[in-house]
């Protein structure tokens, strides 16, 4: 990606981010999660108390529990495998460990799956070079480097080019850009982590199977496996994005694990070779210690000095396999992280490393206790209707159930780090309808207006009830509940909270009397504390064009400010005829 081309990505950060530009984007939107995701059943493992094999059932207790109340880490779901059985298993109001869930980079785990069923069948192995099977570019202007670069660098991440994740922004072609860019230095020297060389290899399994990467998939690993409830989003070339863009249960994401450590045998048939599967584990690159304990193979994590293993994606998506144990830790959540410093996964490694063979009574029935109310006590929505709430829903409700208009902002149904990674610009909300459901009281009806659509959503008092959103010919599913509050001084709140089961990304609504009117404040999580840590280590590693950012005018600490504002904007509520009557 060439200098312009950089400057235009950061152009779109620096309008989404930190100037809370409505119309960020430089590319029209493309649909790329166009199937409404729903929780099924998939054949799974039987359970199993967790004395029977071999684990601790009070660390496993210290476990659910520190996943459990943690508002931070926000887990959605998990699921905790041991020699093949489920020991713990535990979904958040309004997520399911059945319901898929966007992966992020775990992804590439899977791509690397994929290209080593291609490396048994002989079609290519590590020391293929990538040019090979792009014969369209020969004659083309491009790097003399290209042609050291091999499919082992992609797979390794040991490619340094410009052309990266955040580049996708400003691109509708994705291979065209990679080959285009500069390649810095010679591929192999060095761990540059760079989410295109997954869809590169993507490309790849497609040229050869002459099919796209999900069908081979699903013929080769995911039918066998009984994974049967996915999605991968694809680029505007028709390609799996390879990177990112899957979404699987957590559930499926703990037998990925548990194909693992069988050496990729599953029910009796061998699905993928033992020796492929010993090259991803091994460590083909060392990684700075700034990105956590974890040093990278082939589209896998290795710790730096155990054999434990790791599948991750940003924002909490982690698969933790430890064969010594023989125990799996999968975990969908929306907590802030960049890479491995995901809560739940530091919860994991701490109280699941070692363990001897004994449960007590207690330890069984607070678990069960936990696996039933899995992050209510973290939640900001209670479960259930107090005397409070009945007091403020007498002072505030009868006033809310109007329509109101808000001034210009990049404030959206849809949480804003959603809206970047998928270029899902909006006009931000310019118009809000509060009302009761004729048939239930107890269930609020919000009407939320963006641009040229409406998006209408029913919440459940202290209950999460499901609706459905369709954004640019996106498909989403949310769950929504709210409840009625006091602050301090005895003054009335409304909280409306909205959680997407396939996403990282809650949305929140904070609904408060301000002066004869009414103000809204909109939150998201993760939001504001996770571009805090891109922003900060790009600042500090300078091997980012994300850096560029950092190198305004403006001093890093008021860039964090106009950051916090834009993700936590309060907004004026004024009723629509008011507005209306000031027209005329």
């Amino acid at each position: 990606m060439d200098i312009s081309n950089t400057f235009s990505a950061v152009r779109v950060l620096y309008d989404c981010l930190i100037k809370g530009k409505p119309d960020f984007a430089q590319l029209p939107p493309s649909a790329a999660k166009t199937t409404l995701l729903l929780p099924a059943k998939e054949p799974f493992f039987r359970t199993a108390s967790p004395r029977r094999v071999g684990v601790d059932g009070e660390k496993l207790l210290a476990f659910a529990r520190a996943v459990s109340e943690s508002r931070e880490g926000n887990v959605h779901a998990v699921t905790v495998l041991s020699h093949g059985r489920c020991v713990f298993e535990a979904a958040k109001a309004g997520y399911s460990a059945q319901m898929p869930h966007a992966a992020f980079s775990l992804s590439k785990t899977v791509t690397g799956l994929a290209v080593g069923m291609l490396s048994d069948d002989g079609k290519l192995s590590p020391d293929t070079p990538v040019l090979s099977f792009f014969p369209e570019l020969k004659g083309k202007r491009i790097s003399a480097k290209f042609k050291l670069l091999t499919v082992g660098h992609l797979l390794s991440m040991s490619v340094d080019l410009p052309f990266n994740e955040v580049g996708v922004v400003i691109s509708d072609n994705y291979t065209k850009s990679f080959f285009e860019s500069a390649l810095r230095g010679t591929p192999g020297n060095g761990f540059a982590y760079n989410s295109m060389c997954s869809y590169i290899l993507a490309v790849i399994v497609t040229r050869i199977t002459g099919t796209s990467l999900s069908d081979f998939l699903n013929e080769r690993l995911f039918a066998p496996m009984g994974i049967r409830n996915y999605f991968w989003e694809k680029s505007t070339e028709g390609i799996e994005k390879g990177g990112w863009g899957l979404y699987l249960p957590v559930r499926s994401m703990a037998k990925l694990g548990q194909l693992f450590l069988s050496r990729g045998v599953w029910n009796g048939s061998r699905l993928i070779s033992e020796g492929w599967l010993a090259l991803m584990s091994e460590r083909h690159a060392e990684v700075p210690d700034t990105l956590g304990d974890f040093d990278y193979g082939y589209h896998l994590w290795r710790h730096k000095q155990t054999d434990s293993l790791l599948l991750n994606g940003m924002l909490g998506q982690n698969v933790w396999v430890l064969p010594e144990k023989q125990l799996v830790v999968a975990i969908t959540a929306g907590d802030s992280c960049l890479f491995q410093d995901a809560q739940a996964l530091t919860a994991a490694m701490r109280e699941l490393s070692d363990m001897t063979p004994r449960d007590t009574l207690r330890a069984k029935r607070e678990r069960r206790f936990i696996a039933r109310h899995f992050g209510e006590e973290a939640s900001l929505i209670p479960t259930y209707v107090s005397a409070e709430s009945r007091e403020a829903e007498k002072k505030l409700l009868p006033a809310l159930k109007t329509s109101f208009t808000l001034s210009e902002n990049n404030g959206g149904v849809l949480p804003l780090i959603t809206r970047l990674i998928q270029n899902s610009p909006t006009k931000g909300i310019s118009a809000l309808t509060v009302a009761q459901c004729p048939k239930d009281a107890r269930v609020l009806l919000f009407s939320f207006t963006e641009g040229d659509a409406t998006y209408r959503i029913a919440a459940g008092n202290c209950r999460f009830l499901d609706s459905v959103l369709r954004i640019h010919g996106e498909k989403y599913r949310v769950a929504a509940a709210y409840a009625w509050g006091l602050n301090e001084e005895r003054e009335p709140y409304l909280r409306l909270e909205l959680r997407f089961p396939a996403l990282a990304d809650t949305r929140r609504f904070l609904f408060r009397k301000a002066g004869d009117g009414f103000s809204v404040t909109l939150t998201e999580q993760p939001g504001y504390e996770f571009v805090k840590k891109l922003l900060k280590s790009a600042a500090a590693d300078k091997s980012d064009f994300l850096q560029a950012l950092t190198h305004s005018k403006s001093p890093l600490d008021i860039l964090l400010r106009r950051v916090r504002a834009v993700f936590a904007p309060t907004l004026r509520l004024a009723p629509a005829k008011e507005e209306s009557e000031k027209k005329k």
